[in-house]
């Protein structure tokens, strides 16, 4: 087929919603079904260059506009090697290159460092809505203690590729997402990529929904005239659709945006992700499966908007998933996707939902079994735990994960003793030091303050348990306060690593779904596992 045609085949494809093949009708069954259990979001699967689903679930349409996250790397680390292509740098040059006053510990650190998250930055240096400029950025980065000597370690920084993109901008003279824009999304057919260059249609742009709040779309976050800050910028922020994300995957299978040389530069695995299988290429993670084959593959989000973008080489399979729900995260759903597109191992398919008449659904409502049960306008029932037993009981089964539960527990309690205290560095130490202990002692101050205005001084805590709770572990902590309780759940990226806390008036629910007018079902999107209640 001469390219011509073949282009226009392929933008006639991408224009609308597509299911086909016995693959593709299998994939789609089971993003329905994920789909009837909140799930809101867009996929893409394409097998041997051919696109067998592209559809949109919930608020998604497929050309429903959302960030891509930490995939943002992959774009920064694909315009260094351009700019090495037409001379402009090499990825072995030392950051004192293009900085000025690198500090002696920092000097040997080059843009390969950088580029495999082998530097020795930590991951995050401030907020990623901070107003932080360029200048003040490396300023701060060229300031921050290294976790370790550059070369001889691993650890994933969004600092580092925020540095590349200042790199970026100085070599070229121009914004980051200018160089990108012109530089890789034109050439690879991506008019609907990037941070603002686009003209975004709004109307268009993903809200995102956390505990069923909307929280507006990613353009309602604080940004600049040009693009997010800096401790964003170049390290996520890329708004984009799958169908443009699957155009960037067709351009690195030739030579489009960069040279063979540069491509396999791209996907080379250089260092070890720390215990994972997977190493660190530029921008992507290479992951050996057990089958000998391999998965170019990496994801992104922000707690709320989650996006992952896999290539299984030699499967000839590539997809793109993102989503818009913080409790329904595309992450947790792609190995499933990854699963069914491969025929690699069994796939748990989710319950089908039944739907029924309010006065069907309220029949659940009431306590029973240590737990109330509420029905939701969206056809949902929430159970709410009322002790700890039933806590346990509307668990997903923690498997292999139980010994980072109980350890996730300890820190918890370390950290709670500390706040019921009042001595802040527990809470410090849990975040990473990311945190200065004034700004994390100022905001739960403020915290304990506005509760002790409303239930009276806060007496104690308990601990209620630990759970898996999308792809992180949970701690939920009852607060007793004079008049009355409050909860707290603490969020673990990792047993010892504290990635957020937040404030609830009651025990957190969990939302089940009816599969028949006496059953209700949850269905775990990381595990796979269901639970089904029997209710008379």
């Amino acid at each position: 087929m001469p390219l011509a045609t073949a282009l226009f085949v392929l933008a006639a494809t991408l224009s609308q919603p597509v299911v086909k093949t016995p693959l593709g009708v299998k994939i789609d069954d089971f993003m329905t079904r994920v789909e009837r259990l909140g799930f809101s979001g867009a996929l893409l699967v394409a097998k041997d260059g051919d696109v067998i689903v592209h559809k949109g679930y919930g608020k998604f349409s497929i050309d429903t506009l959302a960030p891509v996250g930490s995939i943002t790397k992959q774009f920064t680390a694909a315009a260094i090697l351009a700019l090495e292509e037409e001379g402009k740098l090499r990825t072995t040059d030392p950051i004192t290159k293009y900085f000025h006053d690198v500090p002696p510990d920092k000097q040997g650190i080059t843009l390969h460092h950088l580029l495999t998250h082998s530097a020795g930055f930590p991951g995050a240096i401030g907020d990623d809505y901070d107003p932080v400029g360029r200048d003040a950025f490396i300023k701060l980065a060229m300031g921050t203690k290294l976790e370790f000597t550059p070369g001889t370690s691993y650890e994933y920084s969004n600092v580092g590729y925020s540095l590349l993109g200042a790199i970026i901008e100085i070599v070229t003279g121009h914004p980051y997402e200018r160089y990108l824009h012109d530089r890789l999304f034109v050439r690879a057919g991506m008019l609907h990529t990037g941070y603002v260059i686009p003209k975004w249609d709004r109307t268009k742009l993903a809200h995102g929904f956390r505990g069923g709040e909307d929280e507006g779309t990613f353009l309602d976050r604080p940004w600049a005239p040009d693009g997010p800050y800096w401790h964003l910028r170049a390290n996520g922020g890329i708004i984009s659709t799958p169908a443009d994300m699957y155009r960037w995957s067709l351009a690195l299978d030739g030579d489009k945006v960069l040279s063979a040389a540069s491509r396999k530069k791209l996907f080379t695995p250089y260092v070890r992700e720390g215990n994972a299988p997977s190493s660190y290429a530029y921008g992507w993670a290479i992951y050996p499966l057990p089958n000998g084959h391999t998965i170019v593959m990496h994801n992104g989000g922000d707690g709320t908007f989650a996006a992952d973008f896999r290539r299984y080489v030699d499967d000839g399979i590539v997809y793109y998933i993102t989503s818009n729900v913080s409790e329904r995260p595309s992450i947790a759903v792609s190995k499933w996707i990854g699963r069914l597109a491969t025929g690699q191992g069994d796939v748990p398919m989710p319950p089908k939902v039944k739907t029924l008449t309010k006065e069907e659904l309220h029949k659940f409502e009431g306590t029973r079994d240590g737990m109330r049960f509420t029905a939701n306008a969206n056809g949902s029932v929430t159970a709410e735990p009322l002790t700890a037993e039933a806590f346990a009981r509307l668990a997903p089964s923690p498997g292999a994960r139980a010994p980072m539960l109980a350890e996730a527990t300890e820190h918890a309690k370390a950290v709670i003793d500390g706040i019921v205290a009042r001595d802040y560095k527990p809470l410090q130490t849990a975040f990473g030091g990311g945190r200065s202990l004034e700004e994390i002692t100022a905001r739960q101050t403020r915290a304990r303050q506005e509760l002790e205005s409303k239930y009276g001084a806060l007496k104690g805590a308990t601990i209620v348990g630990t759970r898996v709770e999308r792809q992180d572990l949970a701690t939920v902590v009852r607060l007793d306060f004079e008049r009355g309780a409050s909860y707290v759940v603490l969020m673990w990226g990792g047993p010892k690593n504290l990635v957020g806390l937040r404030l609830v008036d009651e025990m957190p629910g969990s939302v089940f779904y009816p599969v028949s007018a006496t059953q209700l079902a949850s269905y775990d999107f990381t595990t796979g596992e269901t639970l089904t209640l029997d209710l008379p």
